[in-house]
C-alpha cells in the first residue's frame, strides 16, 4: 500500500543487496519453515483440495505484494502507508514483514482449520488488491 508524487525519481541499482534479492531469499526459506514446521506438528484436521488453493492463492498474493512494496521503495516520492512498516522501509523491515506475517497467517490456517478458507481467500484477496494497486501506480510514474 504505497503513494506516490507522479515523479520519476533516480531508479537505484540491481545489485546483489537489493530488495528483490532480499525478499526472493526470504519467503522461500520461510515457505520451507512452514512446511517443515507443519509437517510436525499434528493437525487437528488434513487439509482439503479447496484450502489447499486458498494456501496457494495467499502464497502468490502476499508474494506479489512484497514485491510491488519493495518495486515502489526505489522511488522516494513514494512512501508506504502501513503504519507497521513506515514510510520508508528498509530493505530487512519489508522482508521481515511480509515472511512473519506469512509465516503467521499460515500458521493460524493450520491450527483453526475452521478459519482456513476464509482466512486465506480474504487475506490473499487483500493482498492482491494491494498489489494491483501499487504496480498500477508504478506503471502511472514511468
Amino acid at each position: 500500500m504505497a503513494t506516490c508524487k507522479i515523479q520519476p525519481a533516480k531508479q537505484k541499482s540491481d545489485s546483489p543487496g537489493s530488495r528483490r534479492h532480499i525478499l526472493a531469499g526470504s519467503l522461500p526459506v520461510s515457505f520451507l519453515f512452514l512446511v517443515v514446521g507443519c509437517s510436525l506438528i499434528p493437525h487437528p484436521r488434513p487439509w482439503t483440495k479447496r484450502e489447499k488453493l486458498a494456501a496457494t492463492f495467499f502464497i502468490a498474493a502476499h508474494t506479489a505484494n512484497a514485491f510491488s512494496t519493495e518495486n515502489h521503495q526505489d522511488n522516494r516520492d513514494c512512501y508506504e502507508r502501513n503504519p507497521l512498516l513506515g514510510r520508508h522501509p528498509s530493505d530487512t523491515e519489508i522482508g521481515a514483514y511480509f515472511s512473519i506475517t506469512g509465516i503467521l497467517t499460515l500458521l493460524i490456517a493450520d491450527w483453526y482449520p475452521e478459519l482456513r478458507e476464509p482466512l486465506l481467500f480474504g487475506y490473499g484477496g487483500v493482498n492482491l488488491g494491494l498489489a494491483v494497486s501499487d504496480y498500477k501506480m508504478i506503471k502511472e510514474i514511468k
